[in-house]
């Protein structure tokens, strides 16, 4: 799931989920992709956007592509919403391995905390986990230290001023069975897929694999 952000961040984020499609279609040929897009609930556009799953990666990219810079910023977000839409509205295929990745840079409403908590914990028992990446620039400051320069440190997201949102996407995820992590952590997060798509039976054929991502 990914929030619309800004700019020239919100493309630096999608390259990273675009990049992450691609680790996953390399690993399982047969993965289907969606995406539910998401702002707040008084967004004059839309709330939720959904992109049903698909063999196609080129129509979720299409999909990211066509979400305009505007809204993100704000503190919180519909993110429960944006989970309730992945729990009742995703078409799920049945015996799938169920993966959900939440980009954003802002934590549920306080009033809805217990009910994603509840959501996250109800699909983890259902099979499915759930990882959070914190796509805040102030979160993401070291990471961008390590790429080039094209502007992004001059947008600076009114919610990573106003509060650290990690604790609350940690809790979130800790529900979920998944991680909560920055753009840095790429690649531990890398490491969790592989072995969330394959079961023990392929320890051994990963295990060099897995290496490469220390």
């Amino acid at each position: 799931m990914q929030q619309a952000p800004w700019l020239g961040w919100h493309d630096r984020v999608r390259e990273r989920i675009e990049a992450l499609s691609q680790y996953v279609r390399n690993l399982v040929p047969l993965a289907r992709f969606g995406v539910i897009a998401y702002r707040d609930y008084q967004d004059p556009d839309f709330v939720t956007q959904i992109s049903q799953p698909s063999f196609d990666v080129l129509k979720a990219r299409t999909f990211m592509s066509v979400l305009d810079a505007n809204g993100g910023g704000d503190v919180p977000e519909a993110v429960t919403e944006a989970l309730r839409k992945a729990e009742k509205a995703i078409a799920w295929r049945s015996g799938a391995q169920r993966v959900l990745i939440v980009v954003g840079d802002a934590p549920p409403h306080n009033y809805e905390v217990d009910e994603a908590l509840t959501i996250a914990d109800r699909m983890k028992r259902r099979g499915a986990r759930l990882s959070i990446v914190d796509s805040r620039v102030e979160a993401n400051r070291k990471y961008l230290g390590r790429t080039e320069s094209i502007g992004w440190l001059s947008l600076r997201s009114p919610s990573s001023q106003r509060q650290d949102v990690l604790p609350a996407f940690r809790a979130l995820a800790k529900s979920g069975g998944g991680l909560a992590l920055t753009l840095a952590g790429e690649r531990q997060l890398m490491k969790t897929l592989a072995l969330l798509i394959f079961d023990d039976r392929f320890h051994d054929e990963l295990a060099p694999f897995l290496a490469s991502l220390e």
